[in-house]
């Protein structure tokens, strides 16, 4: 009969844990579908990946958010910063990305805002790295992808 009072609350607990667990996880949460992963890991390495297709391209000059999704495992608090690699001014790419600091939570979401000046295809690499942290000899703290946008008007 014991048993059955210890062993009844801990079934119960477990069940609604792993519910808390689905509802934190489920995919109506902004940027679910987030094309880029970014990882912390606990010495607060950081590397990222392509995790899902990235959105349909705008028109050339406007601005595309791409989602980010951040699994944080240091809980570290630092400012992540992204910048262009090998970017010449011929290439017409901007990046936007506003390096805040991390809140420290296992999970967060951040945007990163792409503007391709000229139709056509456009190699890029983009660097991500937690402030006075070394970056990764590996390269795995860089992504590179291929965009293009559509010209402005037709004709061109």
């Amino acid at each position: 009969m014991r048993s059955a009072w210890l062993v009844t609350p801990f079934f119960l607990f477990a069940s609604l844990w792993s519910n808390a667990q689905e509802h934190l996880h489920q995919g109506g949460k902004p940027g679910s579908a987030a094309p880029i992963t970014i990882t912390i890991n606990p010495e607060s390495r950081v590397s990222v990946v392509l995790s899902g297709s990235l959105p349909v391209q705008e028109r050339c000059g406007v601005l595309t958010a791409l989602p980010i999704k951040v699994i944080n495992q240091s809980f570290a608090t630092v400012r992540l910063e992204a910048s262009l690699i090998n970017n010449s001014s011929s290439s017409g790419v901007t990046i936007e990305f506003h390096p805040e600091p991390l809140r420290g939570i296992p999970e967060e979401f951040r945007s990163l805002g792409i503007r391709l000046a000229q139709s056509g295809p456009v190699d890029i690499t983009i660097s991500f790295g937690a402030q006075h942290v070394a970056h990764d000899l590996g390269g795995r703290d860089q992504i590179h992808f291929v965009m293009h946008c559509f010209p402005s008007q037709p004709g061109w």
